[in-house]
């Protein structure tokens, strides 16, 4: 019989992770403890060993900013862990019994630009937390690239190695990879696939690609290739396969490019074996579905996954055959649909045994599929992660994300869409705090960054804060935003500042008129794009808000633009989005200037509050700075804090106390509780 045991009954797994219990309960208005929800989730990453016994996870036990990379055994307690000082591990996997390989990320200028970008590298290390090993660092030529080597395969039959793709800035013979623009990856980088060694860090390469290729897939052990090429000339992209016994690769395809990251189709992996591959491509209705793939043929086959209302959204892969186990989207929580019948029915046995839960994921498995890894959520809950061990059927509570939070503060999370003026359907969520009528309610209207990415129900640290602080809070997933397929992302296409932030403005004019916003206490709050619409708010609605919270936002779109294009190249990928996203700026200038809020000072009414990090190098801090100035010469209220070694993505817990501190503080003054 299957049974649920929860560690944390059990004192020496629960000491072991670094978990407490809180005693007694909080008074439902008792202000929050700010770093219960600012500290790093400990939950997150975590990967499963092999053999199914160990999880590999970052815990903070000391120093909040300074993690250790642990090793927990579910039979034998804590192995090691090693302190990783101010790095910030991005992402974790187990590549081999006895060792894993993590992504960190550091901020450093880079080469005669002095430019501040964010590196990012890849160590391996072993259980026993020995000294790990940098891979891709015996050769100096990588050191001119910005970003970590791809994994590509696990090489399950080779204990030392794994394959990776990285760029080559010297495959041409010249290297013009020592200012920021070699970002761009011109015709001189080739992005190669290596065989890389785990234990020493030594690379050998396998593949060579040429001034074209974007990408590479392996199939079965690793020995089954496929190669894709971008023509930007033609707009076009092609598939080369290298199949089993062959020496040279084959064009299978030939398609035309049908937005800025994919073409009629896209290749998303293999299945299992080397003629098998799935391929996700846009519908007529501009929704993604997933299609098996005919390496022999080069074609599309059968559906497999489609849903009528959401996108693909990621795959779980085996991670020692790197073969695609399930298909993932998200509607409100994060969904599997397993092609894999046999994981597919144990997952389905496991949300039955954890039916309190909304969301229940396969995170990781052992290499036989009998002990899995789980992450779990509730609604607007920090996610938790269980261990399952289908022998014994015992289903154990190892770590949650956020362990420390009273659950009795959390507030409800609820789906609140409505229609627009112009007859297309918002999705969106509203968190209530607890222990309120939701009526009259103070609210934070905190529209989410990217613009490509969206809202959902799981926790979200911020907006938790706030509604336990007694405010309710707005969560609008607008028209440009992802996961509700491709027309309603690209009907955000050059609207910012109109059509997309019309959205915000109606969703909480609905908010009024529903009774459960108090008109005299809204405020704006947001990071990345959100706090340009927060700005945007301020500047283009002055009667809405009573108060503005930008964080790293945009103020001046061209010059946005400018500071893009001499970083990383006109034509380089990521200006190829800003372009399509904001629209271009040759064509549009007076337009952008006009949708600036820099240059919409005068407008605002409300007070403002700008948080930006000084190694931010996504949105450069002087839009923040220039911003402050608009508003000083405009006689407007302003306060401006810059978080001193903090990226774009608030990475450390101190400057996210720090974020929260102020943010609160403001809020309280201007809203009151």
């Amino acid at each position: 019989m299957r049974t649920i045991r929860a560690c944390l009954v059990l004192a020496a797994i629960f000491c072991a992770l670094g978990l407490f219990l809180l005693s007694g309960a909080w008074a439902q208005n008792a202000r929050p403890e700010i770093a219960n929800y600012t500290h790093q989730p400990y939950a997150t990453p975590a990967s499963l060993s092999p053999d199914g016994d160990v999880i590999a996870y970052v815990q903070y036990p000391d120093d909040p900013d300074s993690g250790n990379l642990a090793f927990y055994s579910i039979t034998r307690g804590l192995l090691s862990r090693i302190p990783m000082g101010k790095a910030k591990v991005r992402d974790l996997r187990w590549v081999a019994d006895d060792r894993v390989i993590l992504t960190i990320t550091t901020t450093a200028e880079y080469g005669r630009s002095d430019e501040a970008v964010e590196f990012s590298r890849i160590m391996s290390i072993d259980v026993n937390a020995t000294e790990p090993v940098w891979l891709f660092s015996k050769e100096k030529k990588f050191n001119a690239v910005i970003s970590a080597p791809r994994f590509v395969h696990p090489l399950p039959d080779d204990a030392d190695n794994v394959l990776m793709a990285q760029w080559d800035p010297y495959a041409t013979g010249s290297n013009l990879g020592t200012s920021v623009k070699g970002t761009a990856f011109g015709d001189e980088w080739h992005l190669n696939l290596y065989r890389v060694n785990i234990r020493t860090g030594r690379v050998a390469t396998i593949e060579k690609g040429n001034r074209y290729t974007i990408r590479w897939h392996a199939g079965p052990n690793g020995q089954t290739l496929a190669r894709i090429d971008y023509k930007d000339a033609d707009d076009e992209e092609e598939v080369h396969y290298l199949a089993p016994g062959e020496n040279r690769f084959s064009l299978l395809d030939t398609y035309e490019r049908t937005d800025t990251y994919m073409g009629d189709y896209s290749i998303i992996g293999f299945g299992e074996t080397a003629t098998k591959g799935y391929a996700v491509s846009v519908g007529d209705n501009n929704l993604t579905k997933v299609h098996n793939y005919d390496f022999q043929t080069g074609s599309l086959g059968e559906i497999i996954w489609s849903n009528p209302d959401y996108e693909y959204g990621g795959n779980l892969r085996d991670e020692y055959s790197h073969q695609i186990l399930a298909i993932g989207h998200t509607d409100d929580f994060y969904q599997q649909t397993f092609l894999d019948t046999r994981l597919g029915a144990i997952h389905k046995a496991l949300k039955g045994a954890l039916s309190a839960y909304q969301a229940v994921s396969i995170e990781s498995t052992s290499r036989d599929h009998t002990k899995i890894l789980l992450r779990v959520t509730a609604t607007g809950s920090p996610s938790k992660v269980f261990h399952f061990d289908k022998a014994t059927g015992q289903l154990t509570e190892v770590m949650s994300d956020y362990p420390h939070i009273n659950p009795g503060q959390l507030g409800a999370v609820e789906r609140y869409d409505y229609v627009t003026s112009d007859n297309l359907k918002i999705p969106g969520y509203l968190h209530k705090p607890a222990g309120k009528p939701s009526v009259g309610l103070p609210l934070i209207v905190l529209p989410h960054g990217g613009p490509s990415s969206r809202d959902d129900m799981h926790f979200d640290w911020e907006a938790q804060y706030y509604a336990a602080m007694g405010y309710a809070v707005y969560q609008p997933n607008f028209r440009g935003s992802d996961g509700y397929g491709a027309a309603f992302e690209n009907d955000g296409h050059g609207e910012w500042g109109g059509k997309m932030q019309d959205d915000v403005t109606e969703g909480v004019r609905k908010l009024i008129a529903d009774g459960i916003a108090d008109p005299d206490r809204i405020c704006i709050v947001g990071g990345s794009y959100g706090g340009y619409a927060a700005l945007a708010g301020g500047a283009m609605t002055p009667d809405l808000y009573k108060c503005v919270i930008s964080y790293a936002g945009i103020s001046g779109l061209n010059e946005f633009f400018a500071w893009q294009d001499n970083r990383v190249g006109r034509t380089s990928e990521t200006a190829q989005y800003w372009r399509l996203s904001i629209g271009n700026p040759h064509q549009n200038r007076e337009k952008l200037r006009q949708r600036s809020p820099v240059n919409l000072a005068e407008n605002f009414a409300a007070p403002v509050l700008l948080i930006h990090g000084r190694d931010d190098t996504v949105v450069h801090i002087d839009q923040s700075r220039a911003m402050e100035t608009a508003l000083n010469r405009a006689g407007n209220p302003v306060t401006f804090v810059e978080l001193d070694g903090e990226d774009h993505w608030l990475s450390t817990s101190s400057t996210r106390t720090q974020y929260l501190t102020e943010t609160s503080k403001f809020l309280e003054i201007h809203l009151g509780r």
